[in-house]
């Protein structure tokens, strides 16, 4: 069996797991669209589970303030995946990141529709949802300036990313860990 979708974060996974991923089809800068439909295209045998982190690509082009965010077609295709899953579906849905972008810190435009689009997805599958986003927060180191302006403005800290976005080893740990232990407490 195995795991699948997914980056750096489910090596730190699978180790934890004991090197149960068999196929990680996580392609960085693909919409939801795009994911769901390398879901279906995909004619391996099924699952154990399938882990999905889409929609940051569907938020916006972090450069272009004010460009609108599809939260919507996050929902529609991570529903159509979810219903495609035969057996028992067990899955797993991870938070959509915000960056350190003036539009993503708490309180702006770009920001309320990721926190919305988490809060939603969290209701929809509340037993099969981590906030990795959340999680990552509050991982901020107290001792770097940076990481509590980051922290204040409710945004992953500078030491769990190598840019505005985008995690680092360290975050990747924090997010493999959350996730294994996930998978350990419903024995999957």
């Amino acid at each position: 069996g195995g795991v699948g979708f997914g980056t750096d974060w489910l090596r730190v996974a699978a180790n934890q797991l004991g090197g149960r991923v068999d196929r990680n089809r996580g392609v960085s800068g693909q919409t939801a669209s795009q994911i769901v439909g390398r879901f279906f295209a995909d004619t391996a045998p099924p699952h154990d589970v399938a882990i999905f982190w889409l929609g940051r690509n569907d938020m916006g082009d972090p450069g272009r303030v004010g460009e609108a965010a599809h939260p919507d077609t996050v929902k529609k295709y991570l529903a159509q995946a979810i219903a495609a899953l035969s057996g028992d579906k067990r899955f797993l849905v991870l938070s959509v990141l915000n960056g350190d972008f003036p539009d993503e810190q708490s309180g702006q435009s770009r920001y309320a529709a990721i926190v919305l689009l988490n809060t939603d997805l969290a209701a929809k599958y509340p037993a099969n949802f981590i906030d990795v986003r959340t999680m990552l927060v509050a991982a901020a180191n107290a001792a770097m300036a940076t990481d509590m302006a980051n922290q204040a403005a409710d945004v992953p800290p500078a030491s769990l990313r190598f840019d505005e976005l985008h995690l680092n080893d360290a975050g990747h740990a924090l997010v493999g860990k959350a996730v294994a232990a996930f998978l350990a407490t419903r024995d999957w």
